[in-house]
């Protein structure tokens, strides 16, 4: 059924971008998914459009798909309005196998930056990739969901843990120049 026999993979996290804010046609593919993937863990997030392969779409549902052997993947669901509990669940949640933490947070009321700058102190080994759910260009709303509930102004988190799992930060988006060399010789604040 599944390209590339993914199904035969013991974790699976599957990370889901969409324009589209219909509840029904999102809690419907997640089903889907999970019917035929039921190991898989997944994360969705509202965008202001998705990109896939070089091109820029709209109204569209983009699904990743990234595969491991070994690694235990534990995901999370936070209430930013319950701020004082969320650097100990956060905490309570990474260990010396955590290696990697992917989080989607809501673009308009989260303070993002002073949880990964605590997640970042306490424990300098852990990656952290982030994004910032968008809204369809209306600029009022977005949201994030862990599989199961879709909220707004909350947090998904993914953690990827196994002692030998290597994460790196290295990236190549194959970027070539467009147009005229220019140099910044001033800037305001």
């Amino acid at each position: 059924y599944w390209k590339n026999n993914i199904d035969r993979y013991s974790s699976i996290l599957v990370q889901i971008f969409t324009w589209l804010l219909d509840e029904g046609l999102i809690k419907n593919v997640t089903k889907k998914i999970k019917s035929t993937l039921p190991q898989a863990s997944i994360i969705w997030a509202s965008t202001a459009g998705e990109i896939y392969n070089w091109t820029y779409t709209e109204n569209e549902i983009l699904v990743s798909f990234s595969v491991f052997e070994k690694t235990k993947i534990d995901t999370l669901l936070l209430d930013l309005n319950k701020n004082e509990e969320i650097n100990d669940i956060v905490k309570e949640k990474i260990n010396i196998d955590t290696k990697a933490m992917i989080l989607f947070a809501d673009t308009f009321t989260t303070k993002i930056d002073d949880l990964i700058n605590y997640i970042h102190k306490k424990n300098p080994w852990l990656l952290i990739a982030w994004w910032k759910a968008g809204d369809f260009l209306q600029f009022k709303d977005s949201f994030v969901f862990d599989g199961e509930k879709i909220a707004h102004n909350w947090i998904v988190i993914a953690y990827l843990n196994w002692k030998d799992l290597r994460a790196n930060n290295m990236y190549d988006f194959w970027w070539i120049e467009v147009g005229k060399f220019m140099k910044i010789t001033k800037a305001k604040d």
